[in-house]
């Protein structure tokens, strides 16, 4: 594991996320690591010509997720160290899964992935990513509980 060459940080732009990546940026630094910040865009069922139940368009709504996300992406970026190696990705599917085979396509050798401390029926209804990225990653997960997340 050590030394730490290539670190994967999944952000859903979130105050939780945002507390994981702090941590990433501080270990790719101590590290001289590369940072790779993933956001993984939720895959939408589409079929096309079709509408969503507010009337919008499918087609319509992915883009407008897409140009959303590059605009959250380009954001965030700015709270990075210019001196430090990053690299962005935004990537369309299920985020555990896009987020675990990044991290083995890229040969990361950490993950740091904020957790989102949902409990009871929220956990039910979100599951959690994280859980899912730990059991299923080839690499050491490192997961980052931010202090009282509502």
């Amino acid at each position: 594991m050590f030394p730490l060459r290539k670190i994967v940080s999944p952000t859903d732009f979130s105050e939780a996320s945002q507390y994981g990546l702090r941590a990433a940026i501080e270990i790719a630094e101590k590290f001289e690591a590369e940072l790779i910040v993933v956001h993984v865009i939720a895959s939408v069922p589409v079929i096309a010509g079709t509408y969503s139940m507010s009337g919008a368009h499918a087609v319509n709504l992915v883009e407008s997720m897409q140009t959303e996300a590059r605009r959250q992406m380009d954001r965030l970026l700015e709270s990075i160290p210019s001196a430090l190696r990053c690299d962005v990705r935004l990537i369309q599917g299920q985020p555990a899964e896009e987020i675990t085979r990044l991290s083995s396509q890229e040969k990361a050798d950490m993950i740091v992935i904020a957790t989102h401390g949902y409990s009871g029926f929220n956990r039910f209804l979100f599951g959690s990513i994280a859980e899912r990225v730990v059991r299923t990653a080839t690499c050491p997960v490192l997961t980052i509980r931010p202090p009282e997340v509502a």
